[in-house]
């Protein structure tokens, strides 16, 4: 229904939001306007400077010659914030579906719509049928929400991950060792660790999780034995980014604490 609304309302195609810009333009081959030794004082993110039309940005829905995957990597390092794989995957998928904001969009929105059985079942488990649904109609009525899902970023897929993973998670909790559930959890653990840096709260505490269990040591182990070079080579990542480095906020007093405020934000969304 929030699907068909959206449509007949032309929400996918009538607003465009910078975020939409940045994520299109890393997975076309565009870059904005970013360079690799950080900006000069004055420089900005906006190409063109200052406020523009929508339809100034529309170069950046078409793929530049000889984009592949590693100029989508190499873009979104110098471009953004986060891990490359959501631009990865959007790159491969506007490929097979075109180069347009409603192609791009529904990547988001199908995201959004798997995360919905998910925490379904994991509310069913934790606190019986009648909590399910209502989280699932929460869930779909959220603003917030709603609009990520019709934006173009990982944060869909970044909700769908943690739902997952805190599904399994518990189901290691609620019934002891399973190696399959181990493996599943460890690597979709890893693919939203390269989808959102947030994760990485949400994946500490569930290791943190497995530790309160005597039967899950050594799940908990493995689980850390894996986890704990990623997040180190994504902390690396992070701290040699240009992007982080050329955002002004970085280099202002209370650049830190204000991300460390982000931080515990995130921590209460689980």
């Amino acid at each position: 229904a929030s699907a068909f609304l959206a449509r007949s309302s032309m929400l996918f195609g009538s607003n465009i939001w910078a975020d939409d810009t940045w994520s299109m333009a890393a997975a076309s081959g565009h870059c904005l306007d970013i360079r690799l030794d950080g900006m000069v004082p004055g420089e900005t993110y906006s190409d063109p400077p200052g406020r523009a039309p929508a339809a100034s940005y529309l170069k950046y829905l078409q793929p530049l010659p000889g984009v592949n995957l590693w100029r989508v990597a190499s873009d979104s390092f110098a471009q953004e914030n986060h891990p490359p794989l959501f631009f990865l995957l959007l790159y491969l998928w506007m490929k097979l579906f075109g180069y347009t904001f409603s192609a791009a969009r529904a990547l988001s929105l199908i995201f959004a719509l798997a995360a919905m059985p998910v925490l379904f079942f994991l509310a069913r488990r934790m606190a019986g049928e009648t909590a399910a649904y209502i989280a699932c109609l929460l869930y779909a009525l959220t603003p917030l929400q709603t609009q990520l899902s019709l934006q173009v970023r990982g944060y869909t897929l970044t909700c769908l991950l943690v739902l997952v993973t805190a599904f399994l998670t518990f189901e290691l909790l609620e019934q002891g060792p399973d190696r399959r559930k181990q493996q599943s959890l460890i690597w979709l653990g890893v693919v939203g660790m390269m989808t959102h840096y947030y994760f990485a709260i949400y994946s500490l505490l569930q290791g943190l999780a497995l530790l309160t269990q005597r039967r899950l040591f050594r799940t908990a182990v493995w689980v850390g034995v894996i986890w704990t070079p990623v997040l180190g080579a994504l902390a690396y990542y992070y701290l040699v980014q240009p992007a982080a480095f050329a955002q002004p906020w970085m280099h202002d007093p209370w650049g830190g604490w204000l991300l460390l405020l982000n931080a515990c934000a995130a921590l209460t969304d689980l």
